[in-house]
């Protein structure tokens, strides 16, 4: 089976219809700023979170994509999800 966005199956169409918002609580915070890291992003636009799960924040102020590579970034923290979801590219993320 092949990835449904390298095959362009969706095109310009977005399959995300209704979605509920990942809650998560920052466990980490970071302060780390840094120029030419080569991170290599993930190619899918989407990514499943589960409940319990911990993940890392990172900022850029590239015009990063699924799928390029960013040189500078900055290390936010890292967050528990709480109630789990479907985060896609471009959603929103707010701390407060």
């Amino acid at each position: 089976m092949s990835d449904p966005y390298a095959r362009n199956m969706f095109g310009t169409f977005n399959p995300y219809y209704a979605k509920q918002p990942i809650v998560g609580r920052l466990v980490v915070v970071l302060d780390g700023v840094y120029e030419n890291h080569g991170l290599e992003l993930i190619k899918p636009p989407s990514r499943a979170l589960r409940q319990t799960e911990i993940h890392e924040l990172i900022v850029t102020d590239e015009g990063a994509q699924p799928g390029s590579k960013v040189n500078n970034i900055a290390y936010v923290g890292f967050f528990e999800v709480m109630q789990g979801g479907v985060i896609v590219v471009g959603n929103e993320v707010t701390i407060g």
